[in-house]
């Protein structure tokens, strides 16, 4: 009986020996798994967790080891600094190249003094990105941003990060943009760093000093109030000879000019000088100033591929519209934006009618469009007819809008620099609605009358079946 009964107490105790193990080895198969192939459902609305597939691509790419440094106090918690944490478990991830380590700013103050990429000091929240002798900060500012109007707080990490590593891996290119001075142009500051965000280059250009640089990918001129003189549109026109490439950003309220205009007739563009009014309420935006915003009806283009079919509006306001013209150098116009059929461009900009005049433009227009030469130099010249679309920090940092995923395609397409990147910030507070016209009108309606008269009658019919009951 004895030995039945230790016989019986060896068995279970092998056998309870053998669940723990299992246990044991189960939750650690399941630590190293979950540690390298994330477990959890992004169930957040602007899918804050997902990262893009240019994220992937450079992470599976990386070449080099790369360390990030979170300069995050230890015991801090809290929403903010569990996204940090989050985003880089999930770098972790994409990548064996890619270590993360976490650096308390209270106890070791002089690790982040060390760390100035000369744009950048590197601050509490920050994460700063290093590889060998390079590295670029990423301040606790960058990460999170506020819209101005809406209040809403976005999460802009996955591209400030990712833009890090490429810029300290030397995957982004570099290309030189510069912008045109001395026209009494608009100094578009928010574009400026949209783009070097992206790896750009930005310099200021004065074409009547200096010429046209030969490292010079891309020209910008940013509404142009006076003419170009006649040694400056030669200098632009030996730049686009030599496969140069050419964007004019128009607003209404520009006058002719005599060199320029002849310039853009000869790629086939003709500046209309108007204001372009919308009145399809499906294709207008609300305005606090009473005028709607067009929305920019897409044509497919390489520069539109990826978001002309996306429900999220790209925004023109204040534009312009011109025509396309008979070309006189060989090259071929493609529209890339344009209004409705209702749409009409009033002629005198400083009329106080609002509706259309005679000899006032009728829609559809043209709002955006790309003039190319191919050959063994190819250039293009681009026109784009809103200064607004180009430069309003809330349209175009905004995650609700197509603005900036446009230019920075426009970009990436004149440059022909692939590395560049459109990813962008995604919101982590209450989101705001971005309504047409239409939609502000039967939402008015909705709200004003038919749910209180619905209620009204409903209230009407229950006290009439009680009344006659």
């Amino acid at each position: 009986m004895k030995k039945i009964k230790l016989k019986m107490s060896i068995t279970a105790a092998l056998i309870t020996a053998v669940v723990l193990t299992c246990v044991i080895l189960l939750n650690a198969s399941v630590a190293i798994f979950a540690d390298k192939f994330p477990l959890k459902i992004d169930l957040t609305s602007d899918k804050v967790f997902e990262f893009s597939e240019q994220t992937k691509d450079v992470m599976k790419n990386l070449d080099s080891d790369v360390t990030a440094y979170a300069l995050i106090p230890d015991g801090v918690s809290g929403e903010y600094i569990d996204y940090i944490n989050e985003y880089l478990d999930k770098y972790k991830v994409l990548s064996d190249r890619f270590k993360v380590e976490y650096i308390d700013p209270y106890e070791n103050p002089g690790f982040m003094n060390n760390y100035n990429d000369g744009e950048q000091q590197a601050g509490i929240g920050s994460v700063i990105i290093e590889s060998g002798d390079d590295f670029k900060v990423v301040t606790f500012e960058q990460i999170y941003t506020s819209n101005t109007y809406t209040q809403a707080v976005q999460i802009d990490m996955e591209r400030k990060v990712t833009n890090a590593v490429m810029s300290v891996t030397g995957a982004l290119s570099g290309a030189k943009i510069y912008f045109t001075a001395g026209h009494g142009e608009y100094n578009v500051q928010n574009l400026k760093t949209l783009l070097n965000d992206e790896g750009y280059i930005c310099e200021d250009l004065t074409i009547s000093v200096t010429g046209i640089p030969e490292d010079a990918n891309i020209v910008i001129s940013a509404v142009p109030m006076t003419d170009f003189t006649a040694e400056e549109r030669d200098s632009l026109d030996s730049f686009m000879d030599n496969g140069g490439r050419f964007l004019l950003i128009a607003s209404p309220g520009m006058q002719p000019m005599e060199k320029l205009d002849g310039y853009l007739e000869e790629w086939g563009l003709k500046l209309n000088y108007d204001y372009v009014i919308e009145t399809d309420e499906n294709s207008a935006l609300s305005s606090g100033y009473g005028i709607p915003i067009p929305v920019a009806q897409m044509y497919k283009h390489t520069t539109t591929e990826k978001i002309v079919d996306s429900p999220a509006p790209l925004a023109m306001p204040d534009s312009m519209s011109f025509s396309v013209v008979k070309t006189s150098n060989s090259s071929s116009v493609t529209k890339l934006l344009h209004t409705t059929e209702k749409s009409y461009g009033k002629k005198n900009i400083n009329s106080t009618v609002l509706e259309k005049e005679e000899g006032d433009y009728s829609g559809p227009l043209c709002i955006g469009a790309i003039s190319e030469r191919m050959g063994d130099e190819s250039s293009a010249l681009m026109v784009i007819g809103s200064l607004s679309a180009f430069e309003v920090q809330q349209v175009i940092n905004e995650g609700a809008y197509l603005n900036g995923d446009f230019i920075l395609n426009s970009m990436s397409y004149l440059s022909g620099n692939s590395a560049s990147s459109a990813i962008r910030a995604k919101k982590i507070s209450a989101e705001t609605m971005t309504m047409t016209e239409n939609q502000v009108i039967i939402s008015q309606r909705l709200l004003q009358w038919v749910l209180p008269l619905s209620i009204i009658l409903i209230g009407l019919i229950v006290w009439l079946r009680r009344r006659y009951k």
